[in-house]
């Protein structure tokens, strides 16, 4: 992000060490220690996983209250240019799409997943309205979720608490938005957006149906050009990030495709 002249950036740490290397390099960084916290690697859905992802919403609410619209992002996210210009700006909520399959995250009459790293939120009362439900949903464990994302995913295909601006279905030749359309200025439900996947690509499908290339240089000159494999999808493209999502080895790959910024001391030559 700073590379690429991003400085409105604040970082999330979920334990005093990190937070104090972060203001070593005089990077914003919020650290609140009534907040859960964890210094070491969390399995996906452990204990101490689904007691982070619990405080999730806590911390969302807390920026959406200062009235400012937020870009969040995982950790184990490669940014190769600016994120904030593939918004399109009509929905409070813009977010990544985090299916297996590729056809799926491209059919606009699906009815995708979300991704609970990789969305934007603007700050207004549908958006704190929508955490309010998130936190209440992983309080109560309705629909048997137990993390934010499938809280996240269970709001957002419920239409008397969502619509979705760009997925639809069709009937008769007529194509209705999932949700259907806004009732009025009283209607107070969220509005959703995805981001197309070749711009906000995640893990899942990047290791199943994607061709990376390391140093063909595209105008961006990014160093990067990927293409979908599958028959029929066949499509070069530059994303705007990807998120590891799904990935094990997650230091390894960015360090073998150039998205790692470190130094072998892990000092950071950009500060």
């Amino acid at each position: 992000m700073r590379k690429l002249g991003i400085t409105n950036v604040l970082f999330w740490a979920l334990d005093k060490a990190a937070a104090d290397i972060l203001h070593a390099y005089d990077i914003a960084v919020y650290f609140n220690p009534s907040l859960y916290s964890s210094a070491e690697y969390e399995h996906y859905h452990s204990q101490n996983y689904i007691k982070m992802m619990f405080e999730r919403p806590r911390f969302w609410k807390l920026i959406m209250k200062t009235g400012t619209n937020m870009l969040f992002l995982d950790i184990d996210i490669a940014v190769i240019s600016d994120p904030m210009a593939e918004l399109v700006g009509d929905a409070d909520l813009e977010g990544q799409i985090d299916e297996f399959d590729l056809r799926v995250a491209k059919d606009l009459h699906a009815y995708p997943q979300m991704c609970g790293g990789a969305f934007y939120l603007k700050s207004n009362e549908r958006s704190i309205q929508f955490l309010d439900q998130l936190g209440a949903t992983l309080a109560g464990g309705s629909g048997g979720v137990v993390d934010d994302q499938e809280a996240i995913n269970l709001i957002i295909h419920n239409y008397t608490a969502a619509r979705i601006l760009n997925r639809s279905k069709g009937k008769d030749d007529i194509e209705v938005p999932f949700g259907g359309v806004s009732s009025g200025d009283d209607d107070n439900r969220l509005t959703v957006r995805y981001i197309p996947i070749n711009r906000f690509l995640n893990g899942h499908i990047w290791r199943r149906a994607v061709q990376t290339q390391v140093g063909k240089f595209d105008k961006s000159k990014s160093g990067t050009i990927m293409a979908f494999t599958p028959e029929n999808l066949q499509e070069e493209f530059v994303p705007a990030l990807i998120h590891l999502n799904g990935i094990t080895n997650k230091e390894g790959i960015l360090r073998r495709y150039g998205w790692w910024h470190l130094k072998d001391d892990l000092t950071c030559p950009l500060s």
